[in-house]
């Protein structure tokens, strides 16, 4: 009762006193039954919810008994309840001291398997929770039912999107208990992409791919969300949730069809994505990335050829893996009629999936609400992207946003991440409407934005993110456009690709099946960039003050070997030269991927230097300022490293050739009014590489034409870039109004 009341000290010197009467047994006895009382009235306080008295007793009892596991993680319960995230983290640490002790061989099974069930649910994310199972291992306990329950709980992370990196370390040790379970294979190969462990990501990807083909890995009943069936028999595999979608294992994707089965096509398609991107991402193993993407193109080719049945949850990645041709190879015919003939059969299974076969957006009740005029006095324009946040898209479609004209236009943008840091926040004051729609299924999205009444939908991320595409298949809006993101995705939905006199050459509209819709000058425009403080000096890396220095900065995705070759070429024939690489991913292959070449060239590695990340885009842009000359990538350019490295007045180099993703660059120098480093062929590359590093005078003379460019070009040109697109909106409608 004292204890109840507050009076700790009185209560504490009352049971103390009591116990000290008795001899050694009464005393290990009366102090067993004092704690059975604590802990039944800590749980009593808990159950009438009070539980930061019930964390009080729970203390009391940790020092009557250290070592009590129960009541350990009775206090990490508590504790969680009541926001006492500090006791929270003392616990944790104290749990795991505890798994490091004889004590543990000494509680019995159902202690431990208990103990794991309830930290796997209180602290999913802490390494104690790791060390829990693997002390449950080491005890020799039931492994199987370990395993189960290791598994049960990643599934359950996955379908609430709450899988997150640090839980890497359980996810592996599910898998060493479950080592034919495809679904955690995935699960732990994009665990690894997101910790930027390429290397790793790969193996299990790779791995994945080979299980593929074994029958029964993926053959286990689970309903149209890819969930185990209610009363089937309870095995790991049987909880082995084709892949890891959380947006769709929450009902986003799939018809009414009840229950299917998963084949291993699923598993095949799956495996190639993860492991041709890692192997991508990892910048040094690019022939093994091709010869995966033959296998695959020919897999997609026998879906459409027999209109082979793929599990809906799946059907979204399908787009996604279409962006990997345009890093290999500069063919955009191919590319692209394959693309659209893919794309074309995928919104076709889309729509018979999501919406039996219709638009979401219904032409004739959407038109009716309008007076038909196609001067209407104002547009609704919706941008669609996961990218509004501090990302290459957010950087620059903020403009547009900023200098959009809100007496014509009200613009609403909806998000599909959840990333709240200053430039999402910054975005969403700027527009009419901003919607979150980053925990939303494919067809909320789209009728989200048909609830809205959108005129232009304007997609920013065309396939390079997974929940963008079959969105615009269902067709939320009567006009529909790709801009800015990446290039076209043959979606006959799309009705427009928005671009500029340079960035497509005029062959393009042969194979697009969008409508190519050109603006005057460019189709980008900012009206700068914040730069931070420089944290890279020459003397850093031991370059001298003279010496030149040639600069690229991009992630594994685009560095070509051929391309990368001509680099290393070009630095061996400038004297006092170094090239220093910036890559966004794993930095120890591109370092390899690099020193092999060199070494294949005759350069020495000491003119090679590797930069690690920085902490912000402002700093990196603040870094540009080392280097003389950037060395563009083909035939995959840069876009907005190449819009920094220009506003910051440094020379670029670019190899100019004819997709979309080999023009960028072009099109932003062309713009700039700056056309010395724009290489047609492999061999003026390489000129202008050694012509621009052994011609200081030239290189000034470029670098001061930049900086008069900011006053005149229209790639600095914001507000008349935005009056061009919005005459190009009022255009689109006025063509959709007329032809209705």
């Amino acid at each position: 009762m004292l204890l109840l009341q507050g009076q700790e000290a009185e209560a504490q010197t009352i049971w103390a006193f009591a116990i000290a009467q008795g001899d050694l047994e009464q005393v290990e006895a009366w102090t067993i039954e004092l704690i059975d009382i604590l802990q039944g009235e800590a749980q009593r306080q808990e159950n009438i919810g009070e539980p930061q008295t019930a964390l009080l007793v729970r203390l009391h009892i940790r020092e009557l008994a250290p070592e009590n596991l129960d009541n350990l993680l009775g206090i990490l319960r508590v504790a969680k309840k009541s926001d006492r995230f500090p006791e929270a983290d003392l616990v944790l640490s104290q749990i795991g001291d505890f798994l490091e002790s004889d004590r543990v061989s000494q509680l019995e099974a159902s202690q431990l398997i208990g103990g794991l069930q309830q930290i796997l649910e209180l602290a999913p994310e802490d390494t104690a929770t790791v060390r829990f199972a693997e002390a449950c291992l080491a005890a020799d306990q039931d492994s199987p039912v370990i395993g189960e329950i290791l598994l049960n709980k990643i599934i359950q992370l996955s379908a609430e999107g709450n899988l997150v990196p640090p839980m890497l370390d359980l996810a592996k040790l599910s898998l060493r208990l479950n080592p034919d379970n495809g679904f955690l294979l995935a699960r732990l190969s994009q665990l690894c992409q997101d910790a930027g462990n390429y290397s790793e990501s790969a193996d299990y990807a790779l791995l994945l791919l080979e299980k593929g083909n074994i029958e029964g890995v993926w053959s286990k009943p689970v309903d149209r969300h890819g969930i185990p069936l209610a009363g089937s028999p309870q095995t790991p595999l049987k909880n082995a949730i084709g892949f890891f979608s959380p947006t769709f294992a929450k009902g986003g994707f799939g018809g009414d069809s009840g229950a299917t089965t998963f084949e291993h096509i699923e598993n095949r398609i799956r495996a190639y994505h993860l492991a041709i991107s890692s192997l991508l991402k990892m910048g040094g193993e690019w022939e093994s990335a091709y010869n995966l993407l033959q296998e695959f193109q020919e897999l997609l080719r026998s879906i459409q050829v027999e209109n082979r049945q793929i599990e809906p949850i799946l059907f979204q990645d399908l787009m996604v893996t279409l962006a990997f041709p345009s890093y290999f190879a500069d063919e955009p015919q191919a590319t692209h009629e394959f693309r659209n003939q893919l794309a074309c059969f995928y919104q076709g299974r889309v729509r018979q999936e999501l919406s039996q076969g219709r638009e979401v957006y219904n032409k004739r009740d959407r038109i009716s609400k309008t007076d038909c005029n196609p001067e209407k006095s104002r547009l609704c324009i919706g941008y669609l992207s996961s990218c509004f946040y501090r990302h290459s898209v957010g950087w620059l479609v903020r403009w547009l946003f900023e200098e959009s004209d809100r007496d014509r236009f009200d613009i609403y943008a909806y998000s599909l991440t959840r990333r709240p840091d200053n430039l999402q926040q910054y975005l969403a004051n700027l527009v009419t409407k901003f919607t979150d729609l980053s925990a939303s299924s494919p067809q909320q999205i789209a009728e989200s934005i048909a609830e809205d009444e959108i005129d232009i939908l304007v997609d920013l991320d065309s396939i390079t993110y997974r929940l963008v595409s079959p969105v615009l298949a269902l067709k939320p809006a009567p006009i529909q456009i790709t801009w800015l993101g990446w290039d076209a995705s043959g979606l006959p939905g799309v009705d427009y690709f928005v671009a500029d006199p340079y960035v497509l050459p005029d062959s393009a509209s042969d194979y697009y099946a969008a409508k190519i819709w050109r603006l005057p000058e460019t189709y980008i425009a900012v009206n700068g960039f914040e730069v931070g403080v420089p944290t890279l000096r020459r003397d850093d890396l031991g370059i001298t003050e003279n010496a030149v220095v040639y600069l690229s900065s991009q992630t594994g995705y685009k560095r070509n070997p051929e391309n990368a070759r001509l680099q290393l070429q070009i630095i061996k024939e400038v004297p006092n030269s170094y090239f220093l690489v910036k890559n966004i991913g794993d930095i120890e292959s591109v370092r390899a991927f690099f020193q092999q070449i060199a070494a294949e060239v005759g350069l020495e590695q000491e003119r090679l230097r590797f930069l690690p990340q920085v902490d912000s885009e402002e700093i990196h842009r603040a870094n540009l300022g080392i280097a003389d000359i950037v060395l563009d990538t083909y035939p995959y350019n840069g876009a907005t490293t190449t819009l920094e490295t220009l506003w910051m007045g440094i020379p670029v180099v670019t190899r100019v050739g004819e997709q979309f993703a080999a023009r960028n660059s072009y099109a932003m120098m062309m713009n700039a009014g700056v056309t010395e480093g724009i290489a047609w062929s492999n061999e003026e590359y390489v000129e202008w590489g050694i012509r621009l590093g052994t011609d200081p005078d030239l290189r000034q003379e470029i670098s001061w034409r930049l900086y008069q460019s900011r006053q005149t070009s229209p790639l600095w040109n914001a507000t008349q870039f935005s009056r061009d697109m919005e005459k190009a909106y009022r255009e689109m409608w006025q063509n959709y109004v007329e032809a209705w």
